[in-house]
């Protein structure tokens, strides 16, 4: 359940409605998000999870009148991970950002920096393009926070070849940069002085096995790549 502010604009709640139809997600309407500053929330791993949506003259002007430091301060409070969700296109006028309305004229380099400070604070932010846009990312973010973990960032890629075994030089030289102070070049030279990669695996096949997640083929394949070659 997507529980959205009350403030929010009709037509922002009809993008939401049909975005939330396709993910098979229901949503409402709730003073509740307002107290935690943002317009969507939800609930997810024992946890609120939101948005806060700014189109850009909104953006601009909250930034001047104090409402985002409020909203970023119960955000802080209150949500998993606080999001600023900035909706419309940032167009460089000779130096200058203007908003829909061609009112306040704001420094493109103030903007951005102001935007930087915020995500320094610990707030991440997300550009849409329009309504529909911005619908689509907060069923997305919805979609995403249902998940325990995510370990995309952490994943190393597995090409196709003998890399991910001792065979393979260029895999010694990646293997051996996790070592602290060693990079490509000292990496190049501790295999060219010892002759081999310094590095052997010192769990036995038990030890590992007793490891939530790994059978015996993952065990396998595992000591197989760190098996030093005679």
């Amino acid at each position: 359940m997507i529980l959205v502010s009350p403030a929010e604009r009709r037509d922002v709640v009809r993008a939401l409605e049909r975005a939330a139809s396709r993910a098979s997600v229901e949503f409402d309407t709730s003073p509740l998000p307002e107290r935690r500053g943002v317009d969507f929330l939800w609930r997810a791993q024992g946890r609120w999870w939101g948005c806060q949506r700014k189109t850009l003259p909104d953006l601009i002007a909250s930034l001047h009148d104090g409402r985002l430091a409020k909203e970023i301060a119960q955000m802080r409070s209150a949500i998993a991970m606080p999001h600023l969700v900035v909706e419309g296109r940032i167009t460089n006028y000779g130096g200058h950002v203007l908003t829909d309305d061609w009112g306040r004229a704001v420094p493109l380099d103030v903007l951005r920096k102001r935007l930087l400070t915020i995500g320094f604070e610990g707030v991440h932010i997300s550009y849409t393009r329009d309504v529909a846009d911005t619908a689509d990312l907060v069923v997305t973010a919805w979609e995403w926070s249902q998940r325990a973990s995510h370990s995309t960032a952490k994943t190393r890629p597995k090409p196709p070849n003998d890399w991910g075994h001792l065979s393979n030089r260029d895999f010694q030289v990646w293997l051996l940069q996790a070592l602290p102070d060693v990079g490509p070049q000292t990496a190049e030279a501790i295999l060219d002085t010892l002759g081999r990669c310094p590095l052997v695996l010192d769990a036995t096949a038990a030890e590992l096995l007793a490891v939530p997640g790994l059978g015996i083929k993952k065990v396998s394949r595992i000591i197989a790549a760190l098996q030093q070659e005679s």
